[in-house]
């Protein structure tokens, strides 16, 4: 199994629209958009994010941030930490063999230990990397740093634990928001990319929020989400159906209107608008009189 690495963000993100969502509103986000319809994904329910499909497999998924520190390093207490969670919940009766076990980590991050247990697909593999496991514990300070979490990993026994190394995965990507512009790329314009996967994972995190609410686990059908998210897209025609035909306006006409001084710029002056914002008001402006006069033809 190759690593999956997802590609670059474009230099044209907005970060700014995406501030105060968490990275496990993001993910479940992208989860809803991809899986296919009668499957389910949860928040914070039995991992981060996690799959249900409806044979009763899962896809659990712990996602970290590498802001600072690398969770993917041979020794990171992060790493362990998500292997010992799924070591527990195999052990309070997950079957490991009806399960995927997912590390997201972004921005990109890795370790040779962490590759060897990703490239560890066959039981053989597997056992022959727990090897390398067992050998971060030391045996005078099973304590200190990753001790703790490797040994509650180990503890459930070399069969489960080889199990969970054969179907885990490593996945990195560099802006966890991209995953979502590849998805809704292909049927919205570029104008309102940004703005939509912004709303996307906004109904993603209400959607949960209002079932943490009601005080029942946070599993969001993804059907539904999406048939929510479609009807938002028609009703504000965002299908490209309205958006403007006319070419951007040239500064000459842009500055030719501005000296005009029509009420709308006088307005935007009165209130000490940002010459960004008169500029693309003005352009805004003439580009709508450009479409209704073709429109009206």
């Amino acid at each position: 199994m190759s690593l999956v690495e997802l590609k670059p963000p474009p230099k044209s993100a907005a970060p700014g629209q995406y501030l105060g969502f968490s990275l496990q509103q993001v993910r479940l986000c992208h989860r809803l958009l991809r899986v296919p319809d009668g499957a389910s994904v949860s928040l914070e329910y039995t991992d981060d994010v996690a799959v249900h499909w409806p044979d009763g497999s899962q896809l659990l998924e712990q996602a970290k941030s590498a802001l600072s520190g690398n969770p993917a390093s041979d020794r990171s207490e992060e790493l362990w930490k998500a292997f010992a969670n799924w070591a527990d919940r195999c052990a309070d009766g997950l079957d490991p063999a009806t399960a995927y076990f997912e590390l997201y980590i972004t921005p990109a991050k890795t370790g040779e230990l962490v590759m060897a247990l990703h490239a560890a697909v066959s039981m053989e593999a597997a056992l022959a990397v727990l090897a390398k496991v067992k050998a971060l514990v030391n045996p005078k300070k099973p304590g200190v740093g990753c001790g703790p979490y490797v040994t509650r990993f180990l503890k459930v026994g070399d069969t489960i634990c080889a199990q969970i190394v054969a179907r885990f995965s490593l996945v990195t990507e560099q802006d966890p928001v991209e995953s979502i512009r590849e998805q809704l790329r292909a049927v919205l314009p570029a104008e309102t990319l940004e703005d939509f996967c912004a709303t996307a994972i906004g109904m993603a995190r209400d959607h949960a929020d209002r079932l943490i609410r009601k005080g029942v686990p946070a599993i969001v059908p993804a059907a539904e989400f999406r048939k929510q998210f479609r009807a938002f897209v028609r009703k504000y025609d965002l299908l490209g159906l309205l958006l403007s035909s006319a070419p951007k306006p040239t500064r000459d006409k842009i500055a030719a209107l501005v000296n005009t001084a029509p009420i709308f710029v006088r307005q935007l002056e009165a209130v000490k608008a940002s010459a960004d914002m008169l500029v693309g008001a003005v352009s805004d402006y003439l580009r709508s009189e450009s479409d209704k006069s073709r429109l009206g033809r």
